[in-house]
């Protein structure tokens, strides 16, 4: 296991980066370039400057998750209809813990300490991993998940978007770059 930053483990195999550069999805780094590009000058945007309308093209990706108790748990807000089809059932509106619960204490305690890592550093970040964690074996996953604070220096809501795709195509994009896998033309 991994420690983020001093707190709850994350799995070895799973990684993750602060201020994150290293996209393999143009989907995600297009997500993460509007969020930057909501900043202006603050260390982080406000829920109200994300404009669903502007992500038309994105949103089956994105999620959203309030913050409950500084970071004690998370409640799902919005799930894109893209990542809704992971979850054995409905978790929109059911808090990390709960919704998370059919993969197994490792996954919701893993999730937890990287989303309470955004909240502690109030920064942005890139994680990758395997798909397993999420009953999704032949696949691996990335996300980008990004803070909003209605007051620039508390953590309100996790904005982000997930990608899952089998194994073979994420070892081609590591190996080659995003220009060279045909998943990641467009």
């Amino acid at each position: 296991m991994l420690d983020v930053g001093g707190h709850s483990p994350i799995p070895k195999d799973v990684t993750v980066e602060f201020g994150p550069r290293s996209f393999t999805r143009f989907e995600l780094a297009a997500i993460h370039s509007y969020w930057e590009s909501k900043l202006r000058g603050r260390r982080m945007p406000s829920r109200a400057d994300i404009v669903p309308a502007e992500l038309k093209a994105q949103l089956p990706h994105i999620l959203l998750a309030d913050v409950l108790e500084d970071g004690r748990d998370f409640r799902y807000r919005v799930l894109g209809t893209r990542l809704t089809r992971y979850f054995p059932e409905s978790a929109t509106g059911r808090t990390f813990t709960d919704a998370l619960a059919p993969f197994g204490a490792a996954t919701v305690a893993g999730t937890i300490s990287v989303y309470r890592s955004i909240v502690r550093e109030r920064e942005p970040i890139l994680i990758k991993g395997p798909g397993e964690y999420y009953h999704q074996d032949a696949k691996t996953f990335e996300a980008v998940l990004m803070p909003l604070s209605d007051d620039d220096l508390h953590v309100t809501m996790i904005f982000g978007a997930f990608e899952f795709e089998l194994k073979k195509h994420f070892d081609r994009a590591l190996t080659f770059g995003p220009d060279s896998s045909p998943l990641l033309n467009f």
